[in-house]
Formats: structure tokens, C-alpha cells, sequence
């Protein structure tokens, strides 16, 4: 496996979270430690079929509370203006509720025990004394079995916090991988629209990164590319684009295990099946080089729409794809979910997971 350049000199820019240069021995030392807007920062999702994710801190108090998730068991507390909050049993695998609500509120309820654990999130985050406006704790996500989910915060005023307002479901098994192709090229490009203004049917493109325990795995890299409408790809000379660079880009994944793209339905090119190329780097280091797959009646949808209808349909198959060879489990595994239109556009997500 090998580094990925960009990570080893990059920093995350998305939080201004301050960590004291103190000693720490644990993640729940460290939790301690950040307090509120550390918290706040680290939300996520739990494991063992649960849903629950405390809501984001008030971030424009330090001294509204708010309630922790305890992914590993252990006792988390927060500070508010002069007490801590109630802390979770040892035995919980679920997160208590919403933080306080931005400048003041009152903490979030506590969430439904977890399938394994014994106990439900206790005592969300006691009552802020800060001054200024009142708000009410988003609850926290409630348990859930088989298939395992993982739920989003919600925001101290209930709202959304950038996370998804429904959950997502956890993959069973890691994300299969598939060989590079010949095309790759580092842009070295951060950026969520690598669209470049080539034509064709818009698409915006959500990945979630969890763990294999259904946590989201923060400040990843998720680096994707692909071939314009009429099968094309960037930067090479064999394809007529030496020096040009289009529909590629990297994100950095959030708080929740996002990143998003906007791009364009790519075409297809013969011996392949239509595809979306990516790379994902965890902590500096290559994790898995992939393609995602889109359902047929999208495709078919797209290729007959007047951008695409000069070229036909795609008329490969999974058993004649030169990557796939008949891996129809793969092939299914890697097809993402798709919603939208040809006239509106379409939005694929997926949900990746790495042990």
C-alpha cells in the first residue's frame, strides 16, 4: 500500500477545534478534554444495530452542554457553565441524545439501548445556564436491527447538521475492489464540482465512509474520476487530452464520513461496463482502489436522452466486462443507489466500509 501525496502535507481546514497539550491515555481522556466543541466535531454513528448519534455541540457557547456517544463503553462526560453532565453507564453502547441548543437550551433525551448493551443513554447533557436564546436538544437516533443503521445528529435546534436526515445502512462485509484501468491521473484537485463544463446529464455523487463498526471515518481522502458523456477521459494523450483536465477531483470526508461531488452521467467505452472510478486513503495510506456501478433503468434513462442517444446504449455485460470477468456478487455489491431523472438529474450514494 502506498501514501497518498496530497495527504501527507494536507490538514483538515473544516474544524477549529483548540486540543490542550496535555496528557492523554485513552479516546475517552481525549473526548474529556475537547469538551463541547471537541464533541461536537466527533459525533458519529454507533454500532451493534444502533442509530444513535449525539447531536452537534452549540458551538456558539462554551458553556451550553451536551451529551456524548460512548462507542467503545466507556463513561464520556461534558462540561457545561459549571457542571458536568450526567454520565453514560459502562455498558451502554449507545450515544446519548442532542447537544444544548446554540447559546442555551436544554440537552437532548437519551437514546434506546443498543442490541448488546444493557442500558439506554442516560441524561443527554444537563441544562445550560448560558445566557442568550433557548433552544431544545435534538433526540438522539433511536436502535435498530438487522440490517445495522447508522443515524446522523441532529443539531442542537433540531435541525440538520450536515449529516443525513435518514440513516444509512452499514455493509456487511468490506468494499470489493477493482483494478485502477489505465487512466488514472492525481489532480491533485480538493474540490466537490468536477464537472469542468462538459455537457450531459447532471449527477451529484454522496459517499459515506464507515468503519466495521459502523463508524464514520473522518478526514479520508475519497478520490474519484471518470470519462465524459461520450467515454473520454482527461489527461492522456491516446484519448486526445494531453494537457486538459476534467471529472476528477477528492474530497476530504467530514464529521459523518461524507464527501459529495457534482459531476456529469459518464459514458461508456467498449469491454467495460458504465463506471465511476475511486481511490480511497486512510490516514495517508491507500485503502482500496474501486469502481461504482449504476442500476440498468438509470442508464437506460440517460443513454436514450438527446446528449447521449447518438451513441446508443451501453451494451456490455457483467460477464463481458474486462475488469468484472462474471463477478456478478461484486458487480452488486458496487452498484450504487440512484434517484432523480434525466431532467432534474440523478444523485448516487454509496456507503463504504473498511475494517
Amino acid at each position: 500500500m502506498s501514501k497518498h501525496p496530497r495527504c501527507v502535507s494536507s490538514a483538515i481546514e473544516d474544524h477549529d477545534v483548540e486540543v490542550p497539550a496535555l496528557p492523554v491515555t485513552s479516546r475517552r481522556d481525549t473526548l474529556q478534554l475537547l469538551g463541547v466543541a471537541g464533541i461536537g466535531a466527533l459525533i458519529g454513528c454507533q454500532t451493534d444495530g444502533t442509530g444513535a448519534a449525539a447531536g452537534s455541540a452549540g458551538m456558539m457557547s462554551g458553556r451550553a452542554g451536551a451529551g456524548a456517544s460512548a462507542d467503545i463503553g466507556a463513561k464520556i462526560s461534558s462540561t457545561t457553565a459549571g457542571s458536568p453532565s450526567a454520565p453514560l453507564p459502562s455498558d451502554a453502547k449507545i450515544g446519548a441524545g442532542g447537544s444544548a441548543g446554540t447559546r442555551a437550551g436544554t440537552g437532548g433525551r437519551g437514546g434506546n439501548a443498543a442490541v448488546g448493551g444493557s442500558a439506554a443513554g442516560s441524561s443527554a447533557g444537563a441544562p445550560s445556564s448560558a445566557e442568550g436564546m433557548s433552544g431544545t436538544g435534538g433526540a438522539a437516533g433511536t436502535a435498530s436491527s438487522s440490517p445495522r443503521t447508522a443515524g446522523g445528529g441532529a443539531a442542537a435546534d433540531g435541525s440538520d447538521a450536515g449529516s443525513p436526515s435518514t440513516a444509512v445502512e452499514c455493509p456487511s462485509e468490506d468494499t470489493p475492489a477493482v483494478p485502477e484501468g489505465p487512466y488514472y491521473y492525481d489532480s491533485m484537485m480538493n474540490r466537490s464540482d468536477i464537472t469542468d463544463g462538459k455537457d450531459g446529464v447532471p449527477i451529484t455523487y454522496r459517499f459515506t465512509l464507515l468503519d466495521a463498526e459502523c463508524r464514520p471515518i473522518q478526514g479520508a481522502v475519497v478520490d474519484i474520476w471518470q470519462a465524459d458523456k461520450d467515454g473520454v477521459y482527461s489527461a492522456y494523450a491516446q484519448q486526445g487530452t494531453a494537457g486538459e483536465v476534467f471529472l476528477r477531483g477528492f474530497q476530504y470526508t467530514g464529521a459523518q464520513g461524507e464527501a459529495a461531488f457534482n459531476a456529469i452521467y459518464p459514458g461508456w467505452y467498449s469491454g467495460r461496463l458504465t463506471h465511476l472510478h475511486g481511490k480511497v486513503f486512510i490516514e495517508d495510506v491507500q485503502q482500496d482502489t474501486t469502481n461504482f456501478f449504476f442500476p440498468a433503468d438509470v442508464e437506460d434513462a440517460v443513454y436514450a436522452s438527446p446528449l447521449y442517444a447518438a451513441r446508443g446504449r451501453n451494451r456490455a455485460t457483467v460477464a463481458g466486462d474486462i475488469e468484472l470477468r462474471g463477478d456478478m456478487q461484486r458487480f452488486d455489491a458496487l452498484t450504487m443507489t440512484v434517484t432523480g431523472d434525466v431532467a432534474s438529474g440523478y444523485v448516487a450514494s454509496f456507503v463504504l466500509r473498511y475494517s
